[in-house]
C-alpha cells in the first residue's frame, strides 16, 4: 500500500462474527471492523515506508503474519513547470505504482503512462490558465496520494 492508504481489508474464512477482532501491524494493535462475513477492515496507524508483519486476532487466536509493504511516492520534477492551455505537459513521478489515474483538481484526469523511471501524468486541456493540485489514484485498490506541490 502507499503511505496515502488509511485502511487495509483482510479476507478471512467464513466464521461467526466475533465480539473481539483486531489487527496487528508490527507491534501495534488496531481495532478491526467487519465489512462482511468474510472480511474485516483495519485503520492503519501512521507508518513509514518499509515492510511490516500484519496479523489478525479473532477471539484471542492470532493468524500467521503476512507482509505489508508500505511505499512512498516521490515527485521527481514537473516538465515544464507551467502547462499550456492545450494541455500536453507531463508530470514525471518516480514510484512503483503502475495502474494509476492522475486527477488534476478542478481540471480533469488522465491515465498515467508507465515508464521504466516511473509514471508520466499528461495534463488535461483547460479553457484558461489556472493552478491545480495533483492526486494519484491507484486503480487497483483505490488508494489516493496528493502530491505536496501545486502545478500550474
Amino acid at each position: 500500500v502507499s503511505l496515502a492508504s488509511t485502511t487495509i481489508e483482510l479476507t478471512i474464512g467464513k466464521t461467526p462474527r466475533s465480539a473481539f477482532v483486531e489487527c496487528s501491524v508490527g507491534s501495534i494493535k488496531i481495532a478491526a471492523a467487519y465489512v462482511s462475513d468474510v472480511s474485516v477492515r483495519c485503520r492503519l496507524p501512521s507508518l513509514k515506508a518499509g515492510a511490516y508483519d500484519v496479523a489478525l486476532t479473532i477471539d484471542g487466536e492470532q493468524s500467521a503474519p503476512t507482509d505489508l509493504i508500505v511505499f512512498d511516492l516521490l515527485p521527481v520534477k514537473v516538465k515544464p513547470s507551467r502547462g499550456p492551455i492545450t494541455g500536453s505537459s507531463t508530470l514525471l513521478i518516480e514510484t512503483n505504482l503502475t495502474d494509476v489515474l492522475c486527477v488534476f483538481k478542478d481540471v480533469g484526469s488522465s491515465k498515467a503512462v508507465t515508464t521504466e523511471k516511473g509514471l508520466q501524468c499528461p495534463t488535461p486541456r483547460t479553457d484558461k490558465p489556472l493552478k491545480t493540485e495533483l492526486t494519484l489514484v491507484d486503480r487497483l485498490d483505490g488508494t489516493q496520494r496528493s502530491l505536496p506541490q501545486g502545478f500550474e
